[in-house]
């Protein structure tokens, strides 16, 4: 995603936790103005039944007749109406507002009762006979909306709700907006690990499952190429090994009956070379065929000094013709036994070393060495050659990939499955600092089979 297209989703995300803040504001204000509400109210209402209480006892020690005067000078002192109500149906001071008259005769005892237009009631006993009312305008409550002082409250909430959702959005958006810079900049990368995945948050969660599924999808489209890559060789190795197999077949055949006693040196010398050649020709259509249609390897004890001298007994002709030493280091005093498939395992030899000599086509030296470790033999193979490239390290066993002039890019992608296929794995490097290239072959070593 580019930074133009950022731009939009930085926009949204933080109208919508403008929103959002607000909104919570909104209902968390108005529960708390409701609740604030109901705790004062009841509280005014337990004050105002307490002081109906007080006066009641009060005008029941005053021994005086219960009067409409008596009504208003109680009123007076304590800035409410007060009226007294007898059985009889009386209320003293009467009111001229017949409806007003009925509620307040019909009131109960010790109960604060709310009337229109914001005035509360209460009755207590004075004596059998009567009863004090006293009643009270209610003023608008603190908390409350009608209160003109506190609704500037509600205000200052939205003001700082929305510093928060900007706060909580530039927390949020920034950490997203880094991530998928780096994402962008790592999305062809694969193994490239993001900033965010150290954090315990779920940024860092966000963004180890980004690595996690970058990495899965070009593991997974590396293994579809290879697939599709593996079917075109199997078609093209199944054509070619038809058409080469049966006049190879012939060649070797003819070359087998001819009396090598009747020739003379120099066609002794040219039969060896046609029988050598066609063998080299036979192994390059096997190696096609076992890319194409690889099946388990036959598995027997093999000496690896004995096979690697059988390898290089096979490419001893090229390096003679390379000026090319092949030498093999003393071998190790425990025994180099592997458990494979001579034919392939001979065959990737023979193709690590082809490699070396043709890198070396003004001379050089070539030298093999083993080492047996607890559980792995490791064959090294290193040479006086430029070495490898970076990118040849990276992609020197994948299929049709070579940076050598007329290369078919398959020896080493053979090397690698015949390897994998017998539970090893190829490495590649440099021999020295000055150059060379050093491949190594490792794989279980297996006493017994």
């Amino acid at each position: 995603m580019s930074q133009a297209n950022l731009l939009p989703l930085r926009r949204r995300l933080v109208m919508r936790l403008l929103l959002a803040a607000a909104g919570l504001v909104l209902v968390l204000g108005l529960g708390l103005t409701r609740w604030v509400d109901a705790q004062q109210r009841r509280q005014q209402e337990e004050l105002f039944l307490q002081l109906a209480r007080a006066d009641a006892q009060f005008v029941r020690g005053l021994k005086l007749p219960l009067s409409a005067k008596l009504a208003a000078d109680l009123g007076s002192l304590l800035g409410m109406q007060v009226h007294f109500r007898f059985a009889d149906g009386r209320l003293e001071p009467a009111l001229q507002e017949v409806e007003r008259q009925r509620v307040l005769l019909a009131l109960v005892e010790g109960r604060v009762h709310a009337l229109d237009q914001g005035w509360q009631a209460v009755a207590e006993p004075v004596s059998a006979q009567a009863q004090l009312i006293l009643l009270r305008r209610v003023e608008p409550l603190t908390m409350s909306l009608a209160n003109r002082d506190s609704r500037w409250v509600w205000p200052a909430l939205l003001v700082v709700g929305s510093l928060f959702a900007l706060l909580l959005a530039r927390l949020l958006v920034r950490p997203i907006e880094v991530l998928t810079e780096e994402w962008n900049a790592a999305l062809d990368q694969p193994g490239k690990p993001l900033a965010g995945m150290q954090r315990d948050d779920e940024i860092g969660v966000l963004a180890r499952a980004l690595v996690q599924g970058r990495d899965a999808w070009h593991a997974e489209r590396e293994q579809r190429l290879s697939a599709e890559r593996l079917a075109l060789l199997g078609r093209m190795a199944t054509a070619l090994a038809h058409e080469i197999k049966n006049p190879l077949a012939a060649i070797q055949l003819h070359a087998q009956l001819v009396d090598v006693e009747r020739l003379d040196g120099e066609s002794r010398q040219s039969l060896e070379l046609m029988q050598r050649e066609a063998t080299e020709i036979e192994g390059l259509v096997n190696q096609w065929l076992f890319l194409a249609r690889p099946a388990p390897p036959q598995q027997h004890p093999l000496d690896l000094v004995e096979l690697l001298h059988a390898a290089m007994e096979t490419v001893r002709a090229q390096a003679q013709h390379a000026q090319v030493e092949v030498r093999m280091a003393p071998p190790p005093q425990a025994p180099c036994m592997v458990c494979g498939d001579r034919r392939r395992l001979l065959q990737a030899l023979r193709n690590v070393l082809l490699n070396a000599i043709e890198a070396m086509p003004g001379g050089g030296r070539l030298q093999a060495s083993l080492q047996v470790t607890a559980d792995q033999v490791i064959l090294a193979i290193e040479d006086d050659g430029p070495g490898f490239s970076q990118e040849a390290m990276a992609r020197a066993s994948e299929l049709f990939f070579s940076q050598k002039e007329g290369g078919m890019g398959v020896g080493l992608c053979v090397v690698q499955e015949v390897l994998q296929a017998h539970g090893g794995r190829l490495v590649i490097g440099a021999a020295r600092q000055a150059g060379g290239a050093r491949v190594e072959l490792q794989w279980p070593s297996a006493p017994e089979c």
